[in-house]
């Protein structure tokens, strides 16, 4: 039964908020000016261009959509063309620097030229173990093993005069 009472205590309530927000409504809407004139912009006749502004909500779609690529990446030196520039196919429009391509290149030489020297240095070796006999193969393989990385050299034998 105490919930009843409740019930109808809450019920009231909430009437009573429905028609005081009723009430403050209409108040508010009394109280807005009756009879507002539109503003309009008005200027004296006189002759010139036409100019008309277009305000418009949207989304602006290009009639012909084109990616461009590069075949290598890098940091751009010059732009050679501006914003909304013809372009026509195989026209240059930046240029990349080449600095980083040329350090490549040095790096590349420089690893040729030290493979050339890997090459004569394994061919000079080919050669002397070939004139050594076999018994001083051992030798100079145990000898080679042995030394620190720093000294090894070809090692000759003194005989030989290598």
């Amino acid at each position: 039964m105490a919930t009843k009472k409740k019930s109808g205590w809450l019920k009231w309530v909430l009437i009573l908020l429905v028609l005081g927000g009723g009430f403050a409504g209409w108040r508010i809407y009394e109280k807005r000016p009756k009879n507002e004139t539109p503003n309009y912009k008005t200027d004296t006749v006189s002759r010139g261009d036409i100019t008309q502004m277009v305000t418009a909500n949207g989304q602006v779609t290009p009639v012909k959509n084109v990616t461009v690529g590069t075949q290598v990446s890098g940091i751009v030196k010059e732009v050679l063309v501006d914003f909304n520039s013809q372009v026509t196919n195989g026209q240059v429009i930046a240029q990349i620097d080449p600095s980083t391509y040329e350090q490549n290149i040095t790096q590349s030489e420089a690893d040729v030229a030290s493979s050339q020297a890997a090459l004569e240095y394994a061919e000079m070796n080919h050669r002397r173990f070939k004139a050594v006999s076999r018994s001083q193969r051992w030798l100079l393989k145990q000898l080679r093993q042995d030394a620190p990385l720093q000294q090894r050299r070809p090692l000759a034998l003194p005989e030989q005069g290598l």
